[in-house]
């Protein structure tokens, strides 16, 4: 049968679209196969990393340093004193881990960086004296050497009485901290727990036992005490170590004190100590009254104490770190003076040795060793510049043989303080009482108001 030409065309249309669909199906599978076959995995988000753990890297640090002063028998205090002398942490903070955890150290690198730092530091102070002289033997007791004393490497200043106290400030590091390292290995090896360390009192001493001091657990068991430690057979021994200790503490202080003197003479020696006298300072220029005021700056206990030096007048004293000792000056000679500062700094030092055993001691415990420490004020007394506090009044009221008033501006922040002499044991030899103000960051002398002013 013969096709007409519509057919024709008809037909070729079908057979068109049955091929491309053939061709379009074909392709699909393909495509189908190969995405099924493909080594390529489809996009997938990158997940977020866990963060660091900044605590986590501080603690690992701090391990590591404190395995390092282990292993090389470093004291931390040594430490932290060459982290102050370099700036990196304050005068008033004791402890080197502070170093590592401060706010500012935001990333592991940081916390790095402070580690390998310290490590540095501790490779310095280990190569500085690996093998320090040891200390001459004592006919009773041979002291343990410290494991590592750092040299005393800086300059002696040029100023006489500058000079002294850079001799005494050596004295302390190098006699007296490591008597301090002693006794406090002894201390540690007799904390109070009621159990492996139990104290048997004496009949004859339980009359007498609320005067003794109170123990808790965790507190270092008083020397007196170390007669009664149960089941420790070198309770008894170590307490002989330790009066040796005591006993050479005194006796070097004694031997450095009358060096002082033989070689410098008297600090204070052409001073008068009367002062130039109250009608001398009305003449000073003055800077207006001091305007204490009930519920403000004093209240309650104070009151009585404050009132009476309330409208009391400032005069000047330079402020240089020595504010404190050049209100003094001013009372003393009329005036601001550095060098008088240094003498002052020196008497104070040559004051505490002199007495120590018989005034001082009493008031901060039976070892002269840390007492002394304790009243340098962390060395601030034997260091030009550094701030003193109200309460060095202690020293300075013995040296002056009157009666001395620290007055404060802040309530609660610094505490008022005083000095009578007849509560101390001695005599005062001038009865003009000498009072300087604390405004909280300076200190200044203070005189009465003339007597014409009324109230």
């Amino acid at each position: 049968m013969k096709l007409t030409k519509k057919q024709k065309t008809i037909l070729l249309i079908g057979a068109g679209i049955f091929f491309l669909t053939v061709l379009i199906t074909t392709a699909l599978v393909v495509n189908a196969n190969q995405k099924k076959n493909s080594p390529h995995t489809p996009f997938q988000p990158v997940p977020t990393p866990e963060p660091i753990s900044l605590v986590t890297e501080q603690n690992e640090a701090i391990v590591e340093i404190e395995n390092s002063l282990n292993e090389q028998s470093i004291e931390a205090t040594f430490l932290v004193q060459k982290l102050i002398e370099q700036n990196k942490l304050s005068v008033d903070q004791s402890d080197w881990k502070v170093y590592l955890q401060e706010p500012s150290l935001t990333t592991k690198e940081a916390i790095t960086e402070r580690k390998e730092e310290l490590k540095t530091i501790l490779t310095e102070l280990k190569n500085q004296n690996p093998e320090p002289n040891p200390p001459t033997p004592d006919p009773v007791y041979e002291p343990e050497r410290d494991p590592i004393i750092p040299p005393f490497t800086d300059v002696r200043p040029n100023n006489k009485w500058e000079g002294v106290l850079w001799d005494i400030k050596k004295f302390v590091k190098s006699e007296i901290d490591p008597i301090v390292a002693q006794i406090e290995k002894i201390e540690n090896k007799y904390i109070f727990d009621g159990k492996k360390i139990v104290l048997t009192i004496p009949k004859e001493e339980l009359k007498n036992f609320e005067k003794l001091p109170i123990l808790s657990v965790g507190s270092k068991v008083p020397l007196k005490y170390y007669d009664w430690i149960d089941g420790d057979p070198d309770a008894k021994s170590d307490k002989k170590k330790f009066e040796e200790l005591n006993k050479q503490t005194l006796q070097k202080i004694k031997n450095f004190r009358d060096s002082i003197i033989a070689k410098n003479g008297e600090p204070l020696a052409g001073i008068d100590l009367a002062g130039v006298g109250i009608e001398k300072l009305r003449e000073l220029p003055k800077h207006g009254e001091i305007g204490l005021k009930k519920g403000v700056n004093y209240d309650g206990s104070w009151e009585e104490y404050l009132e009476e030096y309330k409208d009391w007048v400032q005069l000047s004293a330079l402020g240089d770190g020595n504010c404190f000792l050049h209100s003094y000056a001013v009372h003393l000679i009329g005036r601001s003076d550095l060098e008088l500062t240094l003498k002052l700094r020196v008497a104070m030092c040559l004051e505490l040795m002199t007495n120590l055993e018989t005034r001082y001691l009493k008031n901060r415990g039976a070892y002269p060793a840390e007492t002394f420490k304790s009243y340098l004020y962390d060395g601030r007394i034997y260091k030009n510049g550094k701030w003193l506090s109200n309460f060095e009044i202690g020293l300075l009221g013995f040296i002056f043989k009157r009666k001395l008033i620290v007055i404060s501006k802040y309530k609660g922040w610094f505490w008022p303080a005083w000095f009578y002499p007849e509560k101390e044991g001695i005599t005062a030899e001038y009865p003009e009482t000498w009072v300087i103000y604390n405004s909280g960051n300076h200190f200044q002398p203070l005189i009465p108001p003339p007597p014409n002013k009324t109230s």
